[in-house]
C-alpha cells in the first residue's frame, strides 16, 4: 500500500498515522491508545483493521453543553480524538458519549439536572456490556463541581466503565485511567 492509501484507511476509522522513513515502520493511533507500533508496510492494512475492531466499541464519556459546542476541556478532546459531532450535546456522538453539564448559553447546569443525564448514562453502560466507556471527571472541570459532588452520582455504572483515577475511592472495583 502507498502512504496515501494507508493514511486514508486509518483516517476512515478516525485514527492518525506516522511513518518512520528510517525504519520503514508505521505507527497508528485511535483515540487514547497507540494500537499499532512498529508495524511493517506489508502487514499494515490487516493490523489497522484489527486494531479498529478492538477500538470501535470504546467510547470516551465527557461533560458537554446542550448546544453541542465542543470547544474546551474534555469536550474539545472528545471532538479531536473521538470525533464528537458539533451540535450533539447529549448521548452518543461520534466515538464518544456526551453528558451535559452546561446549558445552551454555556452556564453550569444545576446538579439535579446533571444527575438526570448521568442516570441515563448509567443505564446505557449497563445495557451495553460489550462496549467500554472511558469516563472523564464529568462536571469537575469547566462546570466547577467537585469530585465529591459528582462521582457518587455515577453509582450503578457497569463494570465496563473505566473511571478516572481520582474517582477510585468511589469505584474501587473498576479499572482506572489517569486523567488531569
Amino acid at each position: 500500500m502507498t502512504f496515501e492509501e494507508i493514511h486514508n484507511l486509518v483516517g476512515t476509522f478516525g485514527g492518525t498515522t506516522h511513518y518512520d522513513a528510517e525504519t520503514a515502520m508505521w505507527t497508528c493511533q485511535f483515540g487514547f491508545s497507540e494500537c499499532l507500533s512498529q508495524v511493517s508496510n506489508e502487514k499494515y492494512e490487516t493490523a489497522v483493521l484489527e486494531a479498529y475492531r478492538k477500538w470501535r466499541g470504546t467510547y470516551f464519556v465527557f461533560g458537554s453543553n446542550l448546544r453541542g459546542y465542543h470547544g474546551a476541556g474534555a469536550a474539545l478532546y472528545a471532538f479531536h480524538a473521538y470525533r464528537a459531532v458539533t451540535g450533539v450535546g447529549i448521548g452518543f456522538t461520534g466515538q464518544a458519549y456526551a453528558i451535559p453539564t452546561k446549558d445552551e448559553n454555556i452556564q453550569t447546569l444545576p446538579l439535579d439536572v446533571i444527575q438526570t443525564h448521568i442516570e441515563k448514562f448509567v443505564s446505557v453502560s449497563q445495557s451495553n456490556p460489550n462496549n467500554k466507556f472511558i469516563l472523564s471527571r464529568v462536571g469537575c472541570g469547566l462546570a466547577g463541581y467537585t469530585n465529591e459532588q459528582i462521582a457518587p452520582l455515577f453509582q450503578g455504572i457497569g463494570k465496563n466503565v473505566i473511571v478516572a483515577k481520582k474517582w477510585e475511592p468511589w469505584y474501587p472495583e473498576h479499572q482506572t485511567w489517569i486523567d488531569k
